[in-house]
């Protein structure tokens, strides 16, 4: 019935990981910047951080039903899973560490690189 995939299982702790540095990233910028208030966590978490992942695991819970698992479903959850890693990875962390440690955007060598 189920068909148990210890890479993508692996893939969706990575994304739990980066969820979280993405977090902790956002904590330190508030609290740097004073702007973090406590009451505005379960907010935070229902609309930012549960959908995202919740979505992900139920792609990776059909992936895994071998019914399921014939159609394809597995490409699918890997496609989500890259493009939202990519997002969290190059958006989202990118941007804390920017504005945590003072960072010229323009002097990155990703934006040298296309301007040059």
């Amino acid at each position: 019935m189920f068909i148990i995939d210890t890479v993508l299982l692996q893939a969706l702790f990575t994304v739990l990981l980066l969820i979280i540095v993405d977090a902790l990233l956002g904590l330190a910028l508030a609290l740097r910047e004073g702007t973090f208030k406590l009451s505005e966590a379960p907010r935070f978490l229902r609309t930012e951080i549960l959908p995202y992942y919740t979505a992900i695991l139920a792609l990776a819970g059909m992936s895994m039903i071998e019914d399921i698992h014939q159609l394809g479903m597995k490409s699918v959850t890997w496609t989500v899973i890259a493009i939202y890693t990519a997002r969290i990875l190059f958006t989202e962390i990118r941007q804390k560490l920017v504005k945590l440690f003072k960072i010229n955007p323009d002097e990155l060598p990703s934006n040298k690189a296309q301007s040059g």
